[in-house]
């Protein structure tokens, strides 16, 4: 998965903010975290919804609706 330098600050600033609806807010976060998994190839999406407390399912869910 990619994220445009624009994208990436776009979820920055909301995660930053947070004044976002929770939804937003966790989207965000996920697509944060699979884009910094390109980086780290060892990181899954079972490690990513662990770290956030989501389900694999909302990764996933995440991620399909980005791309």
């Amino acid at each position: 998965m990619t994220l445009t330098a624009e994208d990436r600050r776009e979820w920055e600033g909301l995660v930053s903010m947070g004044k976002s609806e929770t939804r937003k807010l966790a989207h965000a976060r996920i697509l944060l975290q699979a884009y910094e998994a390109e980086s780290e190839p060892g990181r899954t999406d079972e490690g990513i919804a662990q770290a956030l407390d989501v389900h694999v399912r909302t990764v996933e869910r995440v991620r399909t609706a980005f791309v």
